[in-house]
C-alpha cells in the first residue's frame, strides 16, 4: 500500500506560486486534506472560544468596572481596570481576525487542492476512456 495515498501529488506551478508554497526537492507539493480538515475544525472551535471571551468583556464585564466606591484609589482602580479591559477586547478582536484569516486561506487551500484532485481524476477517466479501444486495435477487433 503507497504510504501517500492521502496525498495528492501536484505540480506546485499548477496550484500557487512558488514563492507561496514549499514544494518538495522533485518539484511536488503534498498536501494531506485530512489534516487541513482536522485544522480547519481546530479553527471553529478555537473561533468560538475566542468569540465566546470577547462576548463576556463586551456583554457581562462591560464598562462597567467593579464597584469600589468614590474615592481617589478606587477611581484609579476603575479606570486602571477599563484600561485593562480594553486592552483585552483589543487582543480578542485581533485573535479572531487572524483566527478568520487562517479560515479563509486553509479554505481556499483545500478547494485549490481538491480542484487539482477533481481535474487529475477527470483526466484519468479520459485517458481510460481512450485506452479502453486499444485492447480492440491491437487484435485487429476494433468496430468497423
Amino acid at each position: 500500500m503507497n504510504p501517500d495515498h492521502r496525498y495528492p501529488v501536484v505540480d506546485s506551478s499548477d496550484v500557487m506560486e512558488k514563492e507561496t508554497g514549499w514544494p518538495m526537492g522533485d518539484g511536488t507539493t503534498r498536501v494531506d486534506l485530512l489534516t487541513l480538515e482536522d485544522f480547519r475544525a481546530r479553527l471553529d472551535g478555537r473561533l468560538a472560544a475566542a468569540q465566546s471571551v470577547l462576548d463576556t468583556l463586551n456583554g457581562k464585564i462591560g464598562n462597567r468596572g467593579p464597584a469600589l466606591g468614590r474615592f481617589q484609589d478606587a477611581i484609579a482602580s476603575g479606570q486602571n481596570y477599563e484600561r485593562h479591559r480594553q486592552m483585552h477586547v483589543q487582543r480578542a478582536t485581533r485573535l479572531i481576525s487572524a483566527i478568520n484569516a487562517a479560515r479563509t486561506a486553509t479554505d481556499t487551500i483545500i478547494q485549490r487542492y481538491r480542484t487539482v484532485e477533481a481535474r487529475n481524476a477527470a483526466s484519468q477517466a479520459d485517458i481510460l476512456r481512450a485506452l479502453e479501444a486499444v485492447p480492440a486495435l491491437a487484435t485487429g477487433d476494433e468496430a468497423r
